[in-house]
């Protein structure tokens, strides 16, 4: 089965925030924002007597509000986009065709950077999104098909190809991933 397919801004960002969401850290970071105008406020009401004090003191606090809640909601993702913009401005290999074949020992894929073959020994997870497949090779870092360049009749052959090969595959040795 071939597919190719020329990976767009929005996929790029959308894979990267699948990936990003994979780790701990970026995590951490998310709910701290979140966190962090809850318990000002909480610390706020505490150290007064009662709510009616506690009013003027957190609408003292409202910019910090908005600007931390901002920029959980707002900002890292609008980093994270410009970042993406960045990768594909200065790269211009991203910017080519990417092509897969997948065969029974594992796929080959084409890229403006280069070419490499992947066993499937060495795919650690397969994930059906809305508009991806991915295949992990760590737990943070995939390979991935948009689902829009794979007939639809077709998604569920290569899963069922790609887990059950995955499945019975050897655990990856150093040559499982080679160049060329």
């Amino acid at each position: 089965m071939r597919y190719s397919f020329r990976p767009t801004t929005g996929e790029r960002f959308r894979v990267l925030t699948i990936l990003n969401y994979r780790l701990v850290l970026c995590q951490v970071i998310f709910y701290g924002l979140l966190a962090v105008p809850v318990v000002v406020a909480a610390i706020v009401v505490l150290n007064a007597g009662s709510v009616t004090e506690a009013a003027n003191p957190l609408l003292d606090w409202w910019p910090l509000v908005v600007c931390t809640w901002g920029g959980a909601f707002f900002g890292l993702p609008a980093l994270r986009y410009w970042s993406v913009l960045q990768m594909g401005a200065n790269n211009l290999a991203l910017r080519a065709p990417f092509e897969y074949e997948f065969g029974l020992e594992g796929f080959h894929i084409k890229t403006g950077q280069g070419e490499e073959f992947v066993r499937w020994a060495a795919i650690l997870e397969v994930v059906e999104t809305d508009d991806f497949l991915l295949f992990f090779y760590t737990r943070h870092c995939a390979y991935y098909v948009p689902k829009r360049a794979v007939p639809e009749a077709d998604v569920p052959i290569l899963l069922a190809l790609a887990n059950e090969r995955r499945a019975s595959a050897m655990p990856p040795s150093s040559e499982d991933i080679n160049d060329g």
